[in-house]
């Protein structure tokens, strides 16, 4: 069975048909069903190892099946692909090999596709860490010309408050021969002003080629994808005030970073609703992602600049869930860590502050950017442990929860400073909070809670007390 070969895809008998592998076959007839959004070009490709007109026997048609449900599969388009082969006895003029004396059985295959959700269109509000609170605008295609393209549009604007802009982002995909395999291209484009940098101005613009595999293999139902590519980005800061940092005072002006990025996710999680994904009750996901900017075949000249572009990124993220008592009750746990390393520290001891690592923590804000000696961090480690329990008058199937949990951080300059336990005092930050979430999928997300600050050794760092988080996407 192929790698590609997911739990979805199920090649299935009837019970009418020989268990000899061997047994000549004819295929009489394809019916396939939830392809209608899709072109002929698209099926005849899926379809193509189940149509050759080479004889075969019953072992050679499961093959071609599985082949067929593989593609099918690795098109990210379909939630279930299923294939039943069965007796055609309505054939009446079997065909038979000149060098075989037994009649081949004729058979018709049943192509039953399910396809998720192929476009939409929401508008809804979001919150970033840096950039304050956004309202989105976003449009995805999963079958782009009816072909499995995938595109996705996002634009986003904030008039709320000082971190005033707008973001425009884009990621395209084109499934290779086999889908599985993606040619991926993404792009970016920021203009606007970020208060917390002390610049007025700001205009950033990137673009991300490289390659998809997903899935990367499939032991024992684990979900896996790797992506690898180039990045190329260009980032003008402008109007830096004279209070600002040394950091962003030495960054002021243009830059251009080109690196190359591997990203690995690796998982499996059982949810509620598990369609939508929403709240995770067993199982395990995580993200290993590196970032590699020393790259001598993409240097040009004059592209070597003295702003201490030339750095390793390594950064790791992983939760693990667990419930009991009927789901009642779920234990969450999860960590993240993360080390720049300076390339060329002789040149410069510097490095980007966009580039750098900043943490969202509860009570405490952002991590890096309220700190008052450095602005972002090189190394970084977090930790939360959540208990979430049910109420009583929600149902089983519903992803409201109480939740009671204990999340920290650390970031600092060097990972030196990270290992280093008598730094504790200065640079970790513990937060106590309990309060009530509720998601549903991409569509809803509200977060009621109360933060206890455990580190009050700075008690202009601090924001103790409730916190409301809402996200809420119109799907159209």
């Amino acid at each position: 069975m192929s790698d590609s070969f997911d739990k979805h895809s199920i090649i299935e008998l009837s019970d009418a048909q020989s268990n000899k592998s061997s047994q000549e076959v004819n295929l009489t007839s394809i019916h396939v069903t939830g392809a209608d959004q899709f072109s002929d070009k698209f099926l005849q490709k899926g379809l193509a190892p189940l149509l050759r007109t080479s004889d075969s026997t019953i072992g050679d048609l499961i093959t071609d099946a599985q082949k067929s449900a593989s593609f099918f599969s690795g098109t990210d388009c379909f939630q279930n692909v299923d294939i039943l082969i069965d007796k055609d006895l309505d054939y009446k003029q079997p065909t038979h090999s000149m060098l075989s004396t037994e009649v081949p059985m004729n058979l018709k295959a049943f192509v039953n596709l399910v396809p998720y959700r192929l476009k939409s269109v929401q508008f809804g509000s979001v919150h970033d860490s840096i950039y304050g609170h956004l309202l989105s605008l976003t449009y995805t295609n999963r079958n782009t010309s009816g072909i499995a393209n995938y595109t996705h549009l996002a634009a986003t604007v904030n008039k709320l408050d000082a971190e005033k802009g707008q973001t425009i982002t884009g990621t395209f995909k084109i499934p290779m021969a086999n889908p599985i395999n993606k040619i991926v291209a993404n792009f970016s484009a920021r203009n606007g002003t970020v208060s917390r940098f002390q610049s007025k101005n700001q205009v950033i613009g990137s673009a991300q080629f490289g390659f998809e595999r997903h899935p990367l293999s499939n032991p024992s139902g684990i979900d896996c994808s790797f992506f690898g590519g180039l990045n190329f980005a260009k980032r003008s800061i402008l109007n830096v005030a004279d209070s600002a940092s040394d950091e962003v005072k030495t960054y002021a002006g243009d830059s251009l970073k080109q690196s190359l990025i591997l990203n690995l996710n690796f998982g499996r999680l059982d949810c509620i609703p598990a369609s939508e994904g929403a709240f995770p009750l067993e199982g395990f996901k995580s993200n290993l992602r590196a970032e590699y900017t020393d790259l001598p075949f993409m240097s040009a000249q004059g592209s070597n600049n003295d702003k201490g572009d030339h750095f390793e990124k390594l950064e790791f993220n992983g939760a693990v869930f667990k419930s009991f008592l009927q789901d009642n009750i779920t234990f969450g746990c999860g960590i993240g860590c993360g080390n720049i390393r300076n390339l060329r520290p002789s040149v410069s001891d510097t490095v980007h502050f966009m580039d750098k690592f900043y943490v969202s923590m509860p009570g405490y804000g952002t991590l890096g950017l309220n700190n008052h000696s450095f602005i972002g961090g090189r190394s970084y480690f977090s930790y939360n442990f959540v208990l979430y329990t049910r109420l009583l008058f929600a149902s089983k199937k519903s992803p409201l929860r109480t939740y009671f949990s204990l999340s920290g951080a650390k970031l600092c300059q060097n990972l030196d400073d990270l290992i280093n336990p008598e730094t504790n005092i200065n640079y970790l930050k513990s937060t106590a909070s309990t309060g009530i979430t509720y998601k549903v999928g991409d569509y809803a997300h509200c977060n009621i809670g109360y933060h206890w600050p455990l580190d009050v050794t700075d008690v202009s760092d601090i924001h103790p007390g409730i916190e409301l988080n809402v996200s809420l996407y119109g799907d159209f």
